[in-house]
């Protein structure tokens, strides 16, 4: 969720919709954030539209869409502490004597419990930070937000807060058409954010979202267990796979990584080294991380993914170095070097793995229902 936050990744979205359900995120936007533009069911020229759906919900194709002033409403709940509040364009009105004509009191309720709303600001801080909403960091106070692009660019947002002050700006036409922007990576919403949030916080004293008793945990990328020495060595695009997030104590994983394991790559081939390169004189020998196969995963899995290892695949294994490369004439099958359940252990363990568990395998992904899903069908109200 953190990568998909960050990197604003559309399938992470679907697949953390899914597992929350589609009623529990529309009733919690309904009734807990001040949504009130989402429509259970409409009907539009003789058809029938919902936003209980994957694209509207997960996606942000509403079929009404937002507005700006409930948008901003909602992202203010998460500075608050998880507190809604209803906005308000005044408070009161009084008289020359001091007597109110008109109180206009301020609706609020909790939304979201404390601990998951130190979680969402740790994200949104993140998204700015690191992500896609870079260009609203500021250095004199913490920023936390995320934007949004609609299909074919013809919207843009940025919900950005700090602790101070919560704003959000859409860029867009009455009617629907692409905005062309000089320069493509620029989004036009943080700019104009960032022209009001600079002025206002000029003077003011540096903050930060509070953290609570929260610590720094380094998990691996792609279970989410503890990290190992093997997910250390598993190096993609000059990055291993651990990730460091905060966490509470009770959030904290109990089990090690089951996922990755060390395999000892033979130089000269680039394969899996059999039990003859170590003896091979001036050969080297490379420890990395993999992936151990899942039997459930498709072939197709394994075969455009090197990082990927199959105990069972013989093909993967070095064919350069043989019994007469070494130089002797038996070999003592006792010197294997395929990789043991011992490889895997982590080396810097506080405390013993707990019994593994079978290797974790990706979650099914679930593309938005189509017209012609059974699912659509019993959805739309005929």
């Amino acid at each position: 969720m953190q990568r998909g936050v960050t990197s604003s990744l559309n399938t992470i979205s679907v697949r953390t919709l899914n597992a929350l359900g589609l009623e529990n995120s529309y009733n919690f936007l309904t009734q807990k954030m001040g949504i009130t533009t989402l429509v259970e069911d409409t009907e539009i020229g003789g058809k029938h539209y919902t936003d209980i759906a994957y694209a509207p919900l997960a996606l942000g194709e509403l079929t009404f869409g937002l507005t700006v002033r409930e948008m901003t409403q909602a992202y203010a709940t998460f500075p608050n502490g998880g507190v809604f509040r209803e906005a308000r364009t005044y408070s009161k009105v009084v008289d020359p004597d001091g007597n109110v004509i008109l109180d206009n009191q301020q609706e609020s309720h909790t939304a979201i419990g404390e601990k998951a709303n130190f979680y969402i600001n740790n994200l949104l801080k993140d998204a700015v930070s690191y992500g896609t909403g870079t260009p609203a960091y500021m250095y004199n106070v913490a920023v936390a937000g995320k934007t949004g692009t609609s299909g074919n660019n013809q919207s843009r947002w940025f919900a950005g807060y700090t602790p101070y002050y919560t704003a959000v700006v859409w860029c867009g036409y009455d009617q629907q058409e692409q905005i062309i922007l000089s320069n493509s990576w620029t989004n036009p919403a943080i700019v104009m954010w960032r022209q009001v949030m600079d002025r206002l916080h000029q003077n003011l004293e540096y903050r930060d979202f509070p953290y609570a008793d929260m610590g720094w945990y380094t998990l691996c990328a792609d279970c989410g267990m503890l990290a190992t020495e093997a997910c250390k060595k598993d190096v993609r695009d000059g990055k291993d796979r651990t990730v460091s997030v905060r966490l509470f104590g009770s959030d904290v994983p109990q089990k090690y990584c089951d996922c990755h394991t060390i395999v000892k790559v033979c130089k000269a081939s680039g394969k899996i080294a059999n039990e003859f390169c170590e003896k091979v004189e001036g050969n080297e020998i490379e420890e990395v991380g993999m992936i151990l196969k899942d039997r459930a995963w498709d072939e197709d899995v394994k075969n455009h993914c090197s990082f990927i290892y199959d105990p069972e695949d013989t093909k993967a294994v070095c064919d350069v170095h043989t019994e007469e490369s070494t130089g002797e004439s038996t070999a003592d099958p006792s010197e294997s070097t395929e990789p043991t359940e011992e490889s895997s252990a982590p080396t810097e363990a506080t405390e013993p793995p707990t019994e593994a568990t079978e290797p974790p395998t990706e979650p099914d992904l679930f593309l938005p229902p189509q017209e012609n899903d059974d699912w659509y069908r019993r959805r739309r109200i005929a």
